[in-house]
């Protein structure tokens, strides 16, 4: 009989182990529960956060695109204006450019009229007025 207490005691020794271990194991799989549980929470607190960003970006981003509409609609109107108000004035101004042109026509030949025989040697005074002239535009 004492053979079979000890042999009993063994497994009872055993039993009481691997209950421990088995609880032991238990706490740690309840603590990666809990830890993973507010690991969740936390996401879940970001995502929302984020979903709300988004949601006002997207907003911002309307409102924004509403607003270059506009402003391109007005701009395309007063380039239509002024297009209009082109198209009127176009023959003064071809008018105008031939008219300048003209002028420059002119302005050429008088100069080369006035330029000295020696055409090696600089000027001094169509230097000074053509300079003259660049200062006063």
């Amino acid at each position: 009989m004492d053979n079979t207490t000890q042999k009993l005691q063994e497994a009872l020794s055993q039993l009481i182990k691997a209950y421990e271990e088995l609880q032991e194991n238990y706490e740690n799989l309840e603590k990666k529960n809990e830890d993973l549980q507010n690991e969740i929470d936390i996401l879940n607190s970001e995502k929302s956060s984020l979903e709300s960003k988004l949601n006002e970006e997207s907003s911002t981003k309307e409102q924004q695109s509403t607003e270059m509409n506009s402003m391109l609609s007005k701009i395309e109107g007063i380039l239509k204006f002024k297009s209009s108000k082109n198209n009127t004035n176009s023959t003064d101004k071809k008018e105008e450019t031939q008219n300048i042109s003209d002028d420059i026509k002119i302005e050429e030949t008088k100069k080369e009229d006035e330029e000295p025989a020696d055409s090696g040697k600089i000027d001094l005074n169509r230097m000074e007025s053509l300079l003259n002239g660049f200062g006063s535009k």
